[in-house]
């Protein structure tokens, strides 16, 4: 079990590490109006145990409303996200999710059509950084 947890993070590590080099390389907004610190996956294996302290922060304060880890809710269940969908898909679709759906996006079309076309808030300010933390606590919490 301790061996697949370690798996775990070390895939996530990667999947950060790749979103680090994507953001470089990509245009980056102007500025983050976001007075959060803006942390990283320090690829720490005390996570096993702990998740990522300000990666829970930043999901119960935007996204517990409507999405839980393991169960559907007025969103879908987040676990596993980063295996589904792209880097790059799941950050243009928590900062734009009705863009993507208005530029017909299938992925955004479909999940739109089946959670009752309820509509996603835009967290266009929200750094990949701050998402990387979300998505670190998504997978590594234990709820």
């Amino acid at each position: 079990m301790a061996f697949f947890n370690k798996l775990k993070i070390l895939f996530l590590s990667i999947i950060v590490l790749l979103g680090a080099v994507t953001g470089l390389l990509s245009m980056r907004p102007k500025e983050n109006k976001s007075t959060a610190p803006e942390i990283l996956y320090s690829g720490n294996t005390s996570l096993d145990k702990s998740p990522h302290p300000y990666g829970e922060k930043l999901f119960k304060e935007n996204c517990k409303v409507c999405h839980r880890i393991n169960t559907e809710a007025i969103g879908p269940a987040l676990r596993g996200v980063t295996q589904r969908r792209s880097q790059v898909w799941i950050y243009e679709f928590i900062k734009d999710s009705q863009g993507m759906i208005k530029k017909g996006d299938r992925t955004a079309v479909e999940l739109y059509m089946k959670y009752h076309r309820t509509e996603m808030p835009a967290f266009q300010t929200m750094s990949t950084a701050n998402i990387d933390s979300i998505l670190v606590y998504i997978e590594l919490s234990d709820l």
